[in-house]
């Protein structure tokens, strides 16, 4: 039953992105909570929804039925009252500039709690700045899910590489499953590391020049990267991809490659990034822990290590807080941060 006395959040404080409203839409749906958020954006040059926030919210709005009010450009002001989570058959075209893989990241959690099956085709952007890349759902995010107790399966029936292009990405869920807990204290062996420069219609160079920058920052061997050309894609685009696949998760880096980025600077801030979560020695990345903090809260158990906090990750904490019934313990010590979760007792 939805509760109508709607939770008011200040989208304001803390981090300022849209992942407020993104995190809080989902959190609404699953929990039949209704929401007011407000202040959205204010502190942007350009406050308020844009592109790819609509695409969120009016996706989620769509499974289940929800009343939306105040879903439109430049709004800082959301009003919503969802229905229940409908399992089914959805078709989501995001219009540019918006990327597919975010409106996926966002619709996942709610299927996969619902009781029924669901496929969806997503059509837009796959490999966008600004958003997570299809790769790094597939391969960083789904399997830990999987490992929760999820029934998921996607697949890329092509990429898109411009926001609101022409990607296209099918995605199987078994819902009904409640999610388990889970302890990610460790990463476990570390079973193969890779950099893939991907390239669709433009000089291989590119893919060669970004890896050789990668290789040499971290000291990986040469037949550890790969360029790769995608052949049926009509659209220009490059995205570099650094793995490390280890016996319990995988950490999955990626940099788009843009026209006033060379690929030597794209090369090097992969590398930097990696360097940076091998330092903190934790397994969990900055991006899946953003992830991960939800998926968990909704569990009511389990713990995972990380480095230090982003804000948009301690915006997910707090978020958590405020729906759910969730205790959320955070201990920092030597540049990590252990999270621990557990239901509250009622």
């Amino acid at each position: 039953m939805v509760v109508n006395e709607p939770l008011y959040i200040d989208a304001s404080v803390g981090e300022p992105s849209g992942l407020i409203v993104r995190a809080a839409m989902v959190l609404s749906a699953t929990q039949q909570r209704a929401i007011k958020i407000t202040k959205i954006r204010t502190q942007q040059a350009k406050p308020g929804l844009r592109h790819q926030h609509l695409c969120v919210v009016r996706a989620l709005a769509q499974i289940c039925g929800g009343e939306l009010t105040g879903a439109k450009l430049n709004s800082t002001d959301l009003h919503f009252v969802p229905g229940p989570v409908t399992p089914g058959a959805y078709c989501f075209v995001v219009d540019k500039p918006g990327s597919a893989s975010l409106v996926l990241q966002s619709i996942l959690l709610p299927l996969v709690l619902a009781k029924g099956d669901s496929q969806v085709a997503l059509e837009g952007g796959t490999h966008n700045a600004g958003a997570p890349c299809y790769d790094f759902i597939e391969r960083g995010l789904i399997p830990v899910l999987r490992s929760m107790g999820a029934h998921i399966e996607l697949s890329l029936e092509r990429p898109g590489f411009v926001a609101g292009g022409e990607g296209r990405i099918l995605l199987n869920v078994k819902g009904g499953s409640p999610l388990l807990g889970l302890d990610l204290i460790e990463a476990g062996e570390l079973m193969f590391r890779r950099a893939t420069a991907l390239v669709c219609n433009l000089p291989g160079t590119i893919a060669i020049r970004e890896l050789h920058a990668a290789r040499d920052l971290l000291e990986w061997k040469n037949e550890e990267c790969l360029p790769r050309v995608f052949g049926d894609c009509e659209e220009q685009g490059n995205v570099l991809i650094l793995e490390m696949q280890f016996a319990k998760l995988c950490e999955l880096i990626s940099v788009v490659g843009e026209r006033h980025l060379s690929a030597e600077e794209v090369g090097l801030r992969a590398g930097e990034a990696m360097r940076n979560y091998l330092a903190h020695g934790a397994p969990v990345g900055a991006a899946l822990a953003e992830q991960l903090i939800m998926a968990f809260a909704l569990a009511g158990q389990g713990q995972f290590r990380t480095g230090p906090l982003s804000p948009a990750a301690q915006a997910s904490v707090e978020l958590c807080r405020a729906f759910l019934p969730t205790t959320i313990e955070l201990v920092e010590t030597g540049g990590s941060t252990l999270l621990r979760f557990e239901k509250a007792a009622e």
